[in-house]
């Protein structure tokens, strides 16, 4: 406003209204209140203002931001120097009386603050040289220095660049990808992640797939899950490629030539969710490192078969057992009363408190059989308990599994050993 009040030639007496005229909003309160008697004079306003919205920096901060200026990499001679000496202006221009002499300062502080090493040597000659010398001046034999060096550098090395700028034109700029390009290379992309992603997921379902653990009898020979006699596997039994090796046989019927699959009399009947375990024999008492269920033997996978094929290899399994213990010897648990050497209530807190037969006691209690989400979550021997459902009791609170004595036929009740007693 100064300078506008110079270059139109306005009168002093009214400059006031020109001034309060462009006044607004917060500002022209601000005049207002701090002259309340009314401004009858420019300076003041001008002076009010200054106070208000003027720079308010303390001055310790402009002396460090002043002394603490360096020349940065790749910051010219010239702009460094410019804006040392604006850094200095404002030092001047909020106390005067901290700068006493303006030239020193600014030789001082530019020639402390050079970046390079040989420059700044040069520049401090210079000035004990010449003590007489304007700031103006020693920045102009810096910068004259500094392009007495940008010349006298290398000749080989600009042929050097010269060269690399040819060959770098001589290249081809690439051409722009189209959008039709560009969607077709996308499309590709997608289609090898999916390709990737199928063949991650193939390679872990594999890997968490359960491996089932070979039967062994007490000789060491391996049990076959089909037919449960020691000896083979289920790869090479006999019943699957035949007696005399000629073709398959039917676990539905017993005759060979045809699978269960093919099988008319296996074809009309249908299967049950409460199917029993195809071989309860005591082969898993034959294994000591087993779980709470050591008289259990039933081969787990099987349960891909029908209702029909499972009671044929049931019966079956009854006639070949393996020599052996059998299911009343056991861990001593074929009985009709109770466990020998423990009571009733025992016996009922052993199976109660042991983690694998408890949960199966507290769900048949209560009469709910295990849907597929809970048994996901289930042990392997609290699996086989479950398949075996409809053969499992309770009495006095113990849980027993109703089985038929091979010796002679009989109804037995077989104790569920826990982990406690085993």
């Amino acid at each position: 406003m100064k300078a506008y009040f110079q270059v139109c030639k306005v009168p002093e007496e009214d400059q006031v209204e020109v001034l309060k005229q462009h006044l607004k909003g917060e500002a022209k309160f601000t005049v207002k209140l701090k002259l309340e008697s009314g401004a009858k004079s420019v300076d003041k306003i001008f002076l009010a203002l200054k106070e208000v919205y003027g720079d308010k920096t303390p001055i310790g901060v402009r002396l460090r931001e002043f002394y603490d200026r360096r020349q940065a990499a790749g910051e010219k001679v010239k702009a460094y120097a410019y804006d040392l000496q604006d850094k200095l202006n404002q030092l001047k221009a909020q106390d005067s009386t901290r700068v006493p002499d303006i030239d020193v300062m600014l030789k001082e502080q530019f020639v402390i603050g050079l970046r390079d090493d040989t420059l700044r040597r040069e520049m401090k000659k210079e000035v004990k040289e010449k003590p007489t010398q304007t700031f103006s001046a020693l920045m102009q034999a810096a910068i004259d220095w500094c392009e007495e060096e940008e010349t006298t550098q290398d000749p080989s090395s600009k042929n050097q660049v010269r060269g690399a700028v040819h060959v770098a034109q001589a290249v081809d700029p690439p051409t722009a990808l189209s959008l039709q390009s560009l969607h077709d290379n996308i499309q590709k992309i997608a289609a090898h992640l999916e390709e990737l992603f199928r063949a991650m997921q193939g390679a872990s379902d594999r890997q968490g797939r359960p491996r089932r653990t070979p039967l062994k009898d007490d000789e060491g020979q391996l049990i076959c899950y089909t037919c449960s006699e020691p000896g083979h596997t289920s790869r090479t039994c006999p019943r699957t490629q035949g007696k005399d090796g000629g073709g398959p046989v039917c676990y539905a019927c017993g005759q060979p030539g045809h699978t269960s699959r093919t099988c008319r009399r296996g074809q009309g009947e249908q299967p049950k969710n409460n199917s029993i375990a195809s071989d309860i024999s005591g082969q898993e008492s034959e294994r000591p490192n087993s779980c709470c269920c050591r008289a259990a033997a039933a081969a787990e996978g099987q349960e891909d078969h029908n209702m029909s094929s499972r009671k044929v290899m049931a019966i079956q399994a009854q006639k070949r057992r393996p020599k052996g213990k059998q299911a009343h010897q056991a861990a001593q648990a074929a009985v009709k009363g109770h466990f020998e050497g423990n009571s009733w209530e025992d016996l009922q807190r052993l199976q109660s408190q042991d983690p694998e037969v408890g949960p199966v006691i507290a769900a048949l209690r209560a009469g709910n059989r295990p849907c597929k989400a809970p048994l996901r979550e289930m042990s392997r021997a609290q699996r086989k308990l479950v398949g075996q459902w409809d053969r499992l009791e309770l009495q006095r609170g113990v849980l027993f599994r109703c089985l038929q004595d091979p010796r002679n036929g009989d109804d037995v009740r077989q104790l569920i050993v826990p982990e406690l007693l085993q």
